[in-house]
This record gives structure tokens, sequence and C-alpha cells, in this order.
């Protein structure tokens, strides 16, 4: 029965706003990756191990002192805050540097004021404020010698080269060359008032001004109709100051984000627009080469990738232009387009100056076909990383896409328990239960749907428990699990993993209800995803090391778990593209299937009996041409479906006797045949739900439904693969964060209201048309 002639229970209570992600940066050696998030949290990547630690920086993340920038002062790291201060990060102490190490810092900026943008490139930091003025800091750091056992402590040599009154308007973006002599070498800047500057990083003189005659010229036409939509946004008399400002950003054409070329484009600088616009300017002559609309909104980052240029926007597309053969009549191209997978903006685009050995390879299928890789990573809003091969990004191939953790994931926070008709849902720093309750009737029609808000004061919704983790773990929720039977829910932030052992009373209370006892049982590392093997078991991949692994769960009554009696299932990771980022487990508990960051295929493992390790079955391919984003097994556990980046979908049944896993007739018809309305979908599917059945004649295991943020598609196995019915599309629900079936009649679909959302959105200098996806 497809999702439109069932009863769904909309579920919209669920808030969750993780912190963007506002810079990242590679180290010199392309061994460590560094991003920001703006409440403070610095969370490292070792791109060889795939390995990765979060450290907090204290005094980070208020309102006081918000991060906007991260950069590597190699073996310290150094955060710029928007009030002018800098802070030095020690990664192997996990902590600030010392008080010395930090006055250095504080004194090569003695005048604070508000900064909006920054660039590094050794030994200059700089730094563009609110008031036009632009700060060149030479920040040097000096390791001493080691005293016996003591580790060697960095020195953090910091001076005030240059302040630059560039203009009256704030500073929009900044740009620094890398390489030459010390008079050669160049500072970019823009300001909002239109002007692109070069000054000389030796004398801090001006050495000219950018040709942006056309580029204001492009922007006068669509002046009026710009302020008209700015004033009808705030409204009436609103705030006259925050008019004033948004109408003086939009009447020019302002440079967001800068770039110099670098190798045979060295002589070129990149700059991204509000408009969506790139241009690029002749060093040699200071002119405009050509101006290309690369974009549908502001670019707010560019990055230059050897040759070519990368940039990256509100839009949240990579596009990456390249030098256009002799013959051809522009002297820049698109090369490619490239999808980021992300549905905000993109704020921070870095790569890595160096190719990064991966261990074993990089296998498609059974092929080794990359022994290094160069990344290329894009964040923004959504805290989400999204990192790919820099050949990917030039067009050269399309498979080395992955999405990295920690990043809490909006679909991971929500769950739907189906025995107990229970919603549990985490909002920054809480967890929430709340039980259903069931319809007058349960005779469903086959349309229109019948639908059923959920309302805490109606008959049978009621708010069970609400579990606050502010004092145990303040960080952000992750992800959260609920065991099968209910009696073990866990949750990870970013910082622990917690198993709280739930209590269900016999009877009801005096108000009819039954309440559950909580209690935590254990504290462990991190996870980046969990489930739950029936009752005995919890599956965990551990945010630190990255392996797999499967935690005993204790007896009904026991006070406690030990946290390090655990089991690796399959090998360790070697590589950060070879990290299980998917789980899933049978409804009976003994069968298990995961796939890796980039894998095309699902490894399914498999166990005797309940209180046994999970032992190595068979491998599944997905769909070609894609890598796997869900898989789910039937509730008999006897057929696995593996669906794409692609929105299509496998299916294998699975031979326990033979101990092998074959595709299936029907999977095999379908795949001949796949309708456009799954691959034309741009979201992706994150879940499976099998749909129950109380029909003993229909047999079990015969419909499913694929799950994305914006669509559901309910896929009928009794159909003929070729007939249009087999898969029907459902699009009137919106930012979905989970949706299961509670009955055979009944749908729960839990969604982010779209108040809530539009509450969230940015500023109107990168919001004046495009809203959240």
């Amino acid at each position: 029965m497809p999702p439109s002639a069932c009863i769904v229970h909309r579920v919209n209570f669920v808030e969750f706003t993780p912190a963007k992600i506002v810079s990242a940066s590679f180290s010199t050696d392309g061994e460590w990756l560094a991003t920001l998030a703006s409440d403070g949290v610095v969370t490292l990547y070792n791109c060889t191990t795939g390995r990765l630690t979060v450290t907090l920086s204290t005094a980070v993340g208020t309102e006081e002192a918000t991060p906007i920038f991260v950069c590597w002062l190699t073996p310290l790291l150094l955060v710029v805050l928007n009030n002018g201060q800098t802070i030095a990060v020690s990664p192997a102490r996990g902590a600030p540097c010392d008080a010395h190490v930090q006055r250095a810092l504080r004194q090569a900026t003695p005048a604070l004021t508000h900064t909006l943008v920054a660039a590094f490139a050794p030994p200059f930091l700089a730094l563009g404020t609110s008031s036009g003025t632009t700060r060149i800091l030479q920040v040097e750091c000096v390791v001493g010698a080691a005293a016996g056992a003591a580790p060697a402590t960095p020195d953090v040599r910091a001076s005030l080269r240059h302040a630059l009154r560039v203009a009256d308007a704030p500073i929009s973006a900044l740009a620094l060359t890398s390489e030459g002599p010390l008079a050669d070498r160049l500072v970019a800047i823009a300001s909002l008032s239109g002007d692109v500057l070069l000054y000389s990083l030796g004398s801090g003189a001006c050495v000219g001004a950018l040709d942006v005659a056309r580029v204001r010229a492009a922007a006068v036409q669509d002046r009026r109709a710009e302020q008209d939509a700015a004033r009808a946004s705030f409204g009436t008399q609103r705030d006259q100051s925050d008019l004033d400002h948004v109408s003086g950003t939009i009447n020019r054409n302002t440079v967001m984000s800068l770039a110099f070329g670098s190798g045979e484009a060295s002589s070129v600088l990149c700059g991204g627009d509000s408009r969506g616009v790139t241009s690029l300017w002749n060093l040699d002559t200071l002119t405009l080469e050509t101006r290309v609309v690369t974009h549908a909104g502001p670019i707010l980052a560019m990055v230059a990738l050897d040759e070519s240029f990368v940039g990256a926007g509100v839009d949240a597309q990579l596009v990456s232009l390249s030098r256009a053969p002799d013959e051809a009549r522009t002297p820049w191209l698109i090369r490619h387009r490239l999808r980021s997978g992300m549905s905000h903006d993109i704020l921070t685009l870095a790569a890595s100056s160096t190719a990064v050995p991966i261990p074993g390879g990089l296998q498609v299928g059974k092929s080794v076909v990359r022994s290094e890789m160069r990344y290329v990573v894009a964040a923004g809003v959504d805290a989400t990383l999204t990192c790919f091969d820099a050949a990917s990004v030039l067009g050269a191939n399309r498979y080395t896409l992955a999405r990295l953790p920690p990043v809490p994931d909006n679909r991971r926070v929500a769950a739907v328990h189906r025995g107990r008709r229970l919603v549990v849902a985490a909002s920054l720093h809480s967890l929430s239960i709340y039980t259903l309750g069931r319809p007058a009737s349960l005779q469903v029609p086959e349309s229109p749907v019948t639908e059923v808000p959920f309302a805490p004061d109606a008959p049978g919704n009621e708010l069970l428990a609400e579990i606050n983790l502010t004092h145990g773990d303040p960080s952000p929720i992750c992800c959260l699990a609920v065991s099968r039977s209910a009696t073990f829910i866990a949750v990870s932030t970013v910082r622990s993993l917690l198993l709280y052992a739930v209590a269900w009373p016999d009877v009801a209370d005096g108000s009819g209800l039954v309440l559950p006892a909580f209690r935590r049982i254990a504290k462990a590392p991190p996870a980046v995803a969990l489930a739950f093997a029936g009752d005995d078991s919890l599956l965990v991949v551990e945010r630190t090391s990255c392996r797999l692994v499967q935690q005993p769960l204790p007896a009904p009554g026991a006070r406690s778990v030990d946290p390090v009696v655990v089991v690796d299932v399959g090998a360790p990771p070697t590589s950060i593209i070879d990290r299980t980022r998917l789980v899933t487990v049978s409804t009976d508990g003994l069968w298990l299937a995961t796939s890796a960051t980039v894998a095309p295929d699902v490894r399914i493992f498999r166990r005797p009996s309940t209180n046994d390790a999970f032992a190595f079955f068979d491998t599944a391919a997905g769909p070609p041409h894609s890598t796997v984003t869900a898989c789910s097994f039937n509730e008999d556990a006897t057929s696995l479906v593996i669906v794409g980046s692609t929105n299509t979908f496998v299916m294998h049944t699975l031979d326990a006797v033979q101990g092998r896993a074959a595709l299936s007739d029907w999977s095999r018809a379908f795949s001949e045949t796949i309708p456009t309305k799954l691959t034309a979908k741009r979201e992706k599917v994150y879940d499976i739900i099998w749909k129950p059945t109380s029909d003993t004649s229909v047999g079990r295991g015969q419909q499913f439904t694929l799950v994305s943020s914006w669509w559901l598609a309910t896929v009928d196995l009794v159909a003929s693969p070729s007939a249009d019915d087999a898969v029907r599309v459902v699009t009137k629900y919106g930012s979905i964060l989970a949706a299961d079936f509670v009955s055979d009649k009944e749908l729960v679909v839990v969604e982010v209201p779209f108040q809530k959302r539009a509450g969230k959105m940015e500023a109107p200098l990168k919001r004046k048309r495009y809203g959240n996806k």
C-alpha cells in the first residue's frame, strides 16, 4: 500500500540546528585537515589514516567572540575571531597554547575592531575589518629544543607589519600570494564599495587598482529592483540602518571571494561576486580578461587548483574554470560543474597542495585505480564537510565523493519505534520521547491521504520523557538509536556516546500513561553511526579510531556496562575514504550490512544466534556508477535493498545455505526500465523502510519506501517491474528527518517546520534572493 493510502502522522516538533563550518585548512604536507565551526569546535582529520580528533577552543563561540577563520602555522593552528583576536591552538595538547603565546598575538593587534574576513600565506596573516582597514601580521612559529623526555614547546612571534586604510566600506574578501620574493608578493583586497586593490606585502604601498568598471556597469540595470526587494523584506520602517546597509551593498556588484592563480595561471587573480559572476584579471596589465556567469547566487568561496579556479557559494555547486584553447573566443571556459550534495550555502573551500598516499589504494570494484589522492573539501551552513578528489572537481572522474564526520546529520536525530509507537527526537542538547495516539478509525481511503497532525494536547499524544544533556555533555547531538524492545537508547554527541537503559512499568500511572524510567549506564568515545543488533549488542562506528565495533549490552537490571569489551567487525579503515559510514541491522539482529565512504558495494555479515559476534558473509554490489547511500533488510532477512547516489536501487536475495547474495530476478528486470521520476530527483535517499503487513496471504516484505529529505517513493514488488505503479512518488512532505510505519496502515513522518527554518536564514547580504532548500 503506497503512502498515499495510509494514515500519516505528521510530527513537526523537532528542531535541530548544528553549528555551521566557517573555515577549513590543509597542512603544508596535505596530511592534516582542520575545520572550524561557528561554535568554536576545531576538528582535525588525518587524510592518510582517516582518524580524527576533536578539540574545543576555549572562549570561542560566544556572541562577543565568534570564530571566522582557521589556518595552519605548523605545528600550531591559528583561530581568528571576529573581535580582532587570534588564538593559537596546539593539536598535540588539544587546547589553546600557553598564555605567553596568546599575549604575543594580542600585542600584534592592539586595537580590537570587528573582523570580517581573513587570509593566510606564510608568514603573513591578513585581517579585513568592518571599518575598511586591513591589518597585515607577520606570524612565525619557533619550536624550541626538547628538554629530556618533555616535548618541544612551540613559541609564536607576531608583529604588525602593515595597517592599510583601503576604503570607507567594510572589507569583503582577501587573498595573498604565497610564492616569490617579498617585494613581489601581493595582497588583494575587495570591499563593499566595489573596489579591488592590490598592495605590496613588502612596502605596503598600493600597486594598482583592478578594472572593475565593466563589473559595475552590469549591476546598474538591476539596482532599483534590488532596493525595492530589500525594503519589502525589511517591512515598514523596521530598522533604517539595516535597510541602508542592504541598499548600499546591493547597489554595486561586490566581490566576495578572491584567489591568486598558481602554475601557469600565477599572473591571474580570480574573484567571485555577489551576483554569481566570476571575474579574472591579468596582474601584468591590471586589466579584466573575462567575466563568466558561473553560479545562481553569490560566490562565497574561491580556491586555486593547479592552473584552474574553483568557486562555490549559495547555490551549493562547485564550478571549475580553466584556460580555453587558443582558438576559443574567450580566454577562460567552465570546465566542470559538480553538485556538492549540500542543501545550504558553501562558506569555505580548501585544497591540499600535495597528494596524500592511500594505503592499499582506492578500489572501485576489484581494480585499484588510485594510489594517492589530492583532496578538495567544501563546507558551510549545513555543517556538512564534503570531500572530493581534485580530479573529480576538474571533471576527470565521478567516483571519489565523500561526506566526512563529525558533521551532525539532521536525518540521524529522530527515530520512530514501531512496537511502542514512539517518536524519539533530539534538539541541540536534549532528547524528547513522545507517544503517538491511535486514530479513532483505521479505515483508510485510497485517496486522498488522511493526515493526523501531531498535537501534544490531543488524546494519546503525550510527552513521556525529556532528557537534558547540557549538564553531562553540552556538545551537540549527532546521532541516536533505539533498541528493538525500546529498553536501550544510545545517543552520541560530538564528545561522547551515552547509553541509557529504559525501564517500562507493567501498569500505567494515575493519568493512564506508562512512563519509562531512564538510567545512564555507560559513557564511551563518540560515534558517527549507531545501530542496535537486537537487545544484546550495539554496533558503533567510533569517531576517533574509525573502527566498527560490536558492544555487548548488559542484562536487564544491570547497573552498568563495560565500555571496553568490544569486538571489531571487519577490517579497520586504511584511509579517509575507507571508513564505514553506513550500518544497517536486520530486524532479528542476525544480519549486518555496512558500506564505506565511497564504496560502490555493501559488505554483509551474519551471526548464527544472538550474543555471538558477526562474521563476514558476502559482498553485494550496489547500483552501477554510484556510491551507496542507503541499504536495508526486509522483515524476514531474505532480501537486501541497496540504493545508490543516482537514486537507483538493486535488490539481492540472501542464501544462508550457500553463503552468498545474488541479484533477484525482479531487480534484474527493473534495472532495464528505471523510471526517470527517481533518477531526476536531486535529493538523495538516506533511508529505506519496509511496510509491515498483517495479511499472511500477501507475504512479508512486498513493499518498501525510499526516504529522502523532500520526497518518499514506494516500491511495490508485487507489481510488474515495468508497470507505472511499481514506483509511486509522494512529494508533499518536506525537510523529512525520519519516517517509518507504526502499523500496516499508519506512517509517521517527522518534519522540520518551515517556520523554524525560515527564522534561521542567513543575513540579507547572502539571502536576498535564495532561501533554504
